[in-house]
């Protein structure tokens, strides 16, 4: 055996550095499995933090089952009737009173050309001497 078979290809030189395996630029280092492992467990950290910081509501829940009650009804007509209990009224601000009177207004839109009202005057004036230019000649017939 010559000392050339028992060397690998990569030694050799007749493999590309970007091929070889055990190149230590390909290689991770140990920095960068601590990043990884560090950005893997902010996710699950923050996800309990937020769900331990939730409200749980157990103690009002326990005291008052019913205050926020409503009731959604179906119509005849297909109209949708919601029933709000007075406390729940107030606190979403809703006001219930009668509309006043008032009058409808129809309104019609109109478009329009404003004229330049000399040209109108001469035709005008063109109009009347013509009518005198008539009796005149109806006079002298």
């Amino acid at each position: 055996m010559t000392a050339m078979q028992g060397t690998s290809l990569a030694t050799r030189g007749l493999i590309p550095a970007s091929r070889r395996t055990h190149n230590r630029a390909f290689r991770p280092s140990q920095r960068s499995r601590k990043t990884n492992l560090i950005a893997s467990l902010i996710p699950v950290l923050l996800a309990a933090l937020l769900g331990a910081c939730s409200k749980s509501g157990g103690e009002n829940e326990t005291k008052k089952p019913n205050a926020n009650q409503w009731h959604v009804k179906h119509g005849t007509n297909g109209e949708v009737i919601i029933t709000l209990d007075a406390e729940t009224q107030k606190r979403i601000g809703l006001k219930v009173a009668n509309p006043a009177a008032a009058q409808w207004q129809p309104e019609v839109r109109g478009y329009g050309r404003v004229l330049d009202p000399a040209p109108l005057a001469a035709l005008m004036a063109d109009l009347v001497q013509a009518h005198v230019a008539m009796e005149t000649s109806q006079r002298e017939f």
